[in-house]
């Protein structure tokens, strides 16, 4: 492969694009609004072994900022005494296995850990963004087999640009 060929490959030219975006869009913030209430699925699994959001809501709230805190989400429940949450589950479920190794490997240290620390909250950042990699990476080589290679790449570039997927991971 030479170098002219090399700089013609999809998997490239999406990799630098997506570098791009990442270095200009990431950020290894705490957890705020949306962030904590997808969050507090996975964390509550691997921490609390259960799926009760009231102390993760909580847990949450001197990094998530006062405005958050005072939206008292760690109150309003369901018909079942549970703690509303209408977000998704999917991101956390993907995290899972992340954060359950990180959480082993943290356990050995004599801290008591919360999962709202910079170590959990930014590799969960990261995991994201390179699952969200994956999902335009995957978009293309599907669009590949349909249209070609030239209108799947300019098709996958398109959407890099212009969807929230690259926000939101």
């Amino acid at each position: 492969m030479n170098f002219r060929s090399l700089l013609r490959s999809p998997f490239l030219i999406l990799t630098a694009i997506f570098l791009l975006q990442w270095a200009l869009l990431f950020s290894m913030r705490e957890p705020t609004w949306d962030a904590v209430s997808y969050y507090a699925y996975a964390r509550s699994v691997v921490f609390d072994q259960d799926l009760w959001f009231d102390n993760d809501y909580r847990l949450s709230y001197p990094t998530a900022g006062d405005h958050f805190a005072s939206t008292d989400f760690d109150q309003e429940t369901t018909s079942t005494g549970r703690i509303v949450s209408p977000f998704a589950i999917g991101s956390p479920i993907l995290w899972l296995p992340w954060l359950a190794i990180l959480r082993l490997f943290s356990s050995l240290s004599a801290a008591q850990l919360t999962g709202y620390e910079w170590y959990f909250t930014g590799s969960i950042n990261i995991l994201s963004a390179l699952i969200g990699f994956l999902a335009f990476w995957l978009g293309f080589k599907l669009a590949e087999g349909v249209i070609g290679k030239k209108l799947a790449l300019i098709g996958t570039i398109t959407l890099m640009f212009t969807t929230p997927l690259i926000y939101y991971q």
